[in-house]
């Protein structure tokens, strides 16, 4: 029976600290992006479920079509180099946006460029994003480097939908688009400055880069368990992500509650995934993480069938934060144990991959969760998300590979 390579963790050694320097820039970063885009979702949400629908899905289809193309490019001219790239494309974005608005409220249309354009920024930024840890550390700390920068990066998305909901009570999208801007332009500061200390040389520019992408794809293929493992994540992000930001808008509308209930009920989704990643970033990964990639699945199902069966808001608080912690307990064992797994020279082209397979079937549920909604109110797209989280388990134990999945816990 073939098992996964140990991910081996070691007690006693620091992060770097230009480690901690990019977490934080970083993070400051992904707090005003969480405050932004709870607030277009409420926007959009005020045109009804099938604007809803589009706006995310505008948001999606970018990321689904270039997440390749920018795996690829990452590869070719560093992680670092991209996210500058993507920073200053977003930023020039919402100032085009401002500049041509006025700073009036925002329509339709415009929600529609913001959703287009920032597609296109992440497509290039989540790959780089996700390969920059391993840069920073050798594999032995990977489990800890990345659950410490998921922990501070939930921590700002916590602020970031409840801040959210307070600010629209006196600011418009247009204010919260110019404190965006301002926080991007540092984050490209920081970028410029900073060398992380295992930085990826350029790739030859006479690469084919149509082969370079085949050659990552067949590379993942042939490694046992990683196609389930992509299959796990798809199924997990076509549950959690449209039910987080396409159904709590929907939700709050429906049911009655305030943009500042809706935005905690966000944010208890990343309390939940913050207390499990915490928790990793001290302690690091289970000997045994083959169980907990179907264990966090069906937490995460249970806090769903909490949002579908019960109207207050308090009781949505209570099953988001169930949800959060489930969603957790998977990606803090699903996440190292991929990249740990990653090719070498293919690290940005295989986070690419990753974040295909979270991007690709949100195409469809965002539209069926709006489908769903239309036919019988926002329990029945839970109800799906909950069905998705199951199977996204069952994928899971299923495949021998991932169910004896090990990691190697030696103390230093």
């Amino acid at each position: 029976m073939t098992r996964f390579g140990p991910i081996v963790t070691r007690s006693g050694r620091g992060l770097p600290g230009s480690f901690h320097v990019w977490v934080g820039a970083n993070n400051v970063a992904t707090l005003s992006h969480s405050l932004v885009w709870f607030a277009i979702g409420w926007v959009a949400a005020g045109f009804g479920p099938a604007s809803s629908a589009l706006i995310s899905t505008l948001t999606v289809l970018p990321r689904a079509v270039l997440l390749l193309a920018g795996g690829e490019l990452g590869d070719r001219f560093g992680p670092r180099r991209m996210m500058v790239v993507s920073s200053g494309v977003m930023c020039a974005l919402l100032v085009g946006v401002l500049v041509v608005t006025g700073g009036e409220t925002a329509e339709l249309p415009v929600l529609i460029v913001l959703a287009v354009g920032s597609g296109v920024a992440i497509a290039v930024q989540m790959p780089a994003q996700g390969a920059l840890p391993r840069l920073f550390v050798g594999d032995d700390l990977l489990p800890r480097a990345m659950a410490q920068h998921s922990s501070v990066q939930q921590l700002a998305r916590v602020a970031g939908p409840a801040l959210g909901g307070v600010l629209l009570i006196f600011l418009t999208l247009s204010h919260l688009l110019i404190i965006d801007v301002v926080v991007g332009a540092g984050l490209i500061v920081v970028l410029a400055l900073l060398r992380p200390p295992r930085e990826i040389r350029p790739a030859g520019l006479s690469a084919n880069p149509v082969r370079r992408v085949v050659d990552a794809l067949g590379a993942i293929a042939r490694i046992p368990g990683l196609l389930a493992l992509l299959l796990a994540v798809g199924l997990l992000a076509a549950s959690v992500l449209p039910l987080l930001y396409l159904g709590v808008p929907l939700a709050a509308r429906e049911r009655g509650w305030s943009p500042a209930q809706a935005g905690l009920v966000e944010a208890a989704w990343i309390v939940g995934t913050l207390t499990v990643t915490l928790g990793v970033a001290k302690f690091g990964v289970p000997t045994r993480i083959g169980p907990w990639l179907v264990i966090g699945p069906l937490l995460a199902s249970a806090g769903i069938l909490v949002l579908t069966t019960t109207t207050p808001a308090s009781w949505a608080i209570i099953g988001s934060l169930v949800m959060g912690g489930g969603t957790a307990v998977f990606t803090c064992t699903a996440m190292p144990l991929f990249v740990a797994q990653t090719p070498p020279g293919m690290l940005v082209r295989c986070q690419a991959v990753l974040a295909l397979a979270q991007t690709w079937p949100l195409l469809v549920a965002n539209g069926g969760f709006a489908w769903l909604t239309d036919l019988g109110g926002v329990s029945y797209g839970f109800g799906a998300a909950a069905l998705l989280c199951l199977t996204s388990g069952l994928a899971c134990l299923v495949a021998p590979s991932l169910r004896t999945a090990s990691a190697e816990v030696r103390p230093s």
